[in-house]
């Protein structure tokens, strides 16, 4: 017969062995949850951003992990947090020549970012290392790309992925898995090999569904609607942007209308006046992957003026007129209208209204330089 304390002490050795195991396992499951756990809600718009010291990432990181965390997502789209979305994009958009470049490399400089994306397009090679940051800003203008006269009748583009989905990749690389996941949900398709998605040369951004898409993967996303008097930004734009005047008005119509959407669903409150905007051509995602811009031709072009104006005067009023009515900063999810005459009256006081609302406490304050002035003539008695 075996000895009894032999036996005991085998049982016990072996019971250590188990413990050890199960206590592994423990800390394994643990560590697992923590990565991959999601962030409890906060109202992220009511904790500043302190750029007072110089940029670099990791202070930008650790501002955003001590302030602020991404909203919490349902159960549903736990799946779809991306690494390579940033925590706080600040996308600045209106139609072009509102003041949407100034105002963007206003934000950009307050936070003490050296670069902003432009639209689509990936960040320059020397400022890419801002995929990574934490805090982004990004412009747009209504319609975004080159001149109107080689790509008229801009469609309308639902989503812009993240820039690094804007560069050629390596097929099997991670920011290329979470681009192709991105666009599989969207859109149902990927492209080959690793290469970059590509948009239209000139194209509307909807804010509501880039908006609604950002909101529903956890990205706090601010949109900076800026708005110029209509008369001087028209002649601006047909200036720079578009010397068609029939062209610049069929485009002023659709951003117009995209811009007011936007305002109707998250700054006006429930019981205020809105207004509509039909829908217009969007873009085909799959055909502009192989070079193919899919546009309108002159008819429907023709058709789709005929409708906004028809849209238009269905209204108890426009929505120009609605939005020249703006003269303060209303906001409401993160979505702010600024008025560029009412920032080169105010001065240094409107831009602190300005950070306030974006949840950016900064003290810079740019040098104004006021561009109505060469389209307005003032005859003194």
């Amino acid at each position: 017969a075996q000895h009894p304390h032999r036996n005991w002490s085998t049982f016990s050795s072996l019971a250590l062995k188990v413990a050890a195991l199960l206590l592994v396992a423990m800390v394994v499951l643990f560590d697992e949850h923590r990565v991959h756990a999601v962030p409890s809600s906060s109202v992220l718009n009511k904790n500043e951003l302190n750029v007072n010291d110089s940029y670099n990432e990791e202070s930008a990181t650790n501002v955003m992990e001590d302030n602020a965390s991404p909203p919490h997502l349902d159960d549903a789209l736990e799946d779809l947090v991306y690494s390579i979305l940033p925590k706080r994009l600040y996308t600045v958009i209106g139609l072009e020549s509102s003041g949407t470049k100034f105002v963007t490399a206003l934000i950009r400089d307050a936070l003490q970012l050296p670069a902003y994306r432009e639209g689509s397009y990936p960040y320059e090679a020397k400022y890419s290392f801002l995929e990574d940051s934490p805090v982004q800003v990004q412009h747009f203008s209504m319609p975004w790309g080159k001149s109107c006269h080689a790509n008229s009748n801009p469609p309308i583009v639902d989503v812009v992925l993240p820039p690094q989905c804007t560069r050629d990749h390596d097929g099997g690389s991670s920011i290329q898995k979470d681009c192709d996941a991105m666009a599989m949900q969207l859109w149902g398709f990927k492209t080959k090999k690793g290469a970059k998605y590509k948009y239209p040369h000139r194209y509307f951004l909807d804010i509501t569904a880039q908006k609604d898409w950002s909101d529903s993967l956890g990205l706090e996303l601010f949109i900076i609607i800026v708005i110029r008097d209509a008369d001087i930004s028209f002649k601006s734009r047909t200036k720079d942007h578009c010397s068609d005047v029939n062209l610049a008005n069929a485009e002023e119509s659709i951003g117009t209308n995209i811009i007011v959407d936007a305002i109707n669903k998250y700054i006006l409150k429930e019981g205020e006046m809105k207004v509509t905007r039909q829908t217009y051509k969007y873009w085909d995602v799959e055909q502009t992957q192989i070079g193919k811009d899919v546009r309108q031709n002159s008819k429907s072009l023709a058709a789709s003026e005929a409708l906004a104006q028809t849209s238009m005067d269905s209204r108890q009023f426009s929505p120009r007129t609605l939005i020249e009515g703006v003269n303060v900063l209303p906001s409401g999810n993160n979505v702010v209208v600024v008025s560029y005459e009412s920032m080169m009256k105010l001065s240094d006081t409107y831009i602190k209204m300005l950070y306030r609302t974006l949840g950016i406490k900064s003290d810079f304050m740019p040098k104004l330089k006021n561009g109505n002035k060469k389209y307005i003539s003032i005859q003194y008695p």
